[in-house]
């Protein structure tokens, strides 16, 4: 699945930035970072990202964007310090900049709060989240308050459920409401999936569907394994899908999705593969080896459609 947008036109002029000016080279290098990054190139997109971070002389849309990219790229790629690293020169940069900064700051203030928790250091995801979403909420720009709500809303699964989902519903509203397809949408909807999954199938059913189809719809593989792995637990939370459960979970440790680390389901991960445990058991050795093989030999676009179908039947859709 190809990603779509305004990205796609980046990567074809690579081979002709030398005729553009540092500025333009910057937003180039950065939308093409973001192309790679969604295309599950996640070496191409960090290379990308840095060049477009060196030609910057100031905290510009590119700046941002391809030093978001850059951090995650750090996270998905298991260096921490180096994510940490990436995170201060942001700070640096914006603080030099100079000009009026409420807007980006937030922003960079729920990178920093998702790198933070991707990487483990979830004091500082809390905290910056928290002051993220004091700054989104004055300032009442909905597709800013969206961001800010989910990444809030994702430190707070572990220790306050109730908080987390009321966030969540509250930026998943916001969305709908202004038919705003935000990336940040695919922690609050994967989230909700698992949160929910215990006591309500089928609103978790739906969600994991949401974030399945919106993941697939942008283009987005890095995070495809966080829907599936969410979609596995709702899936093994249904007695009749313990099936279905079993083969998401062999497509997600399987040659497609098996190389990219858990992101934003990783705070769910014990419960989901304790679910994914328990629907193996059932099944028997025989009926989950055949089950978990299937899901490993799955294509991309397989495992997408698999899991969209799979989930229909319990979301009623």
């Amino acid at each position: 699945v190809p990603s779509w947008g305004i990205q796609t036109w980046a990567t074809p002029v690579l081979g002709r930035v030398d005729v553009l000016d540092s500025t333009q080279r910057a937003t180039v290098h950065a939308l093409a970072s973001l192309e790679a990054f969604y295309l599950g190139d996640v070496d191409g997109s960090g290379s990308l990202g840095r060049l477009a971070m060196a030609e910057s002389v100031a905290f510009t849309s590119a700046y941002f964007l391809a030093w978001a990219l850059v951090c995650s790229c750090e996270g998905l790629l298991g260096d921490p310090a180096a994510a940490r690293a990436v995170l201060a020169e942001g700070r640096l940069m914006l603080e030099a900049d100079g000009r009026p900064a409420d807007s980006r700051n937030c922003f960079l203030r729920t990178v920093n709060s998702s790198i933070a928790s991707f990487i483990g250091d979830h004091d500082t995801a809390r905290v910056e989240a928290r002051e993220g979403l004091a700054v989104a909420r004055r300032l009442a720009i909905p597709s800013l308050l969206v961001s800010a709500l989910s990444v809030h809303a994702h430190t707070m699964c572990t220790d306050d459920p109730l908080e987390a989902l009321a966030a969540h519903d509250e930026a998943i509203g916001l969305a709908e409401a202004g038919n705003v397809a935000d990336p940040m949408m695919l922690i609050s909807l994967i989230d909700v999936a698992a949160l929910r999954a215990a006591d309500d199938l089928v609103g978790a059913a739906r969600a994991a569907w949401r974030a399945v189809d919106l993941g697939s719809r942008m283009g987005d593989r890095p995070h495809a394994p966080d829907a599936v792995a969410v979609a596995s637990l709702v899936l093994a939370s249904h007695p009749g899908s313990l099936t279905a459960a079993v083969a998401l979970d062999g497509a997600r440790h399987g040659p497609v999705l098996g190389h990219i680390p858990p992101a934003y389901s990783r705070v769910h991960q014990t419960r989901i593969d304790a679910a994914c445990d328990h629907a193996t058991a059932s099944l028997g050795p025989d009926a989950a080896a055949v089950a978990r093989q299937t899901g490993a030999a799955m294509t991309y676009d397989e495992i997408i459609a698999y899991t969209l179908d799979r989930l229909a039947h319990i979301a009623d859709r």
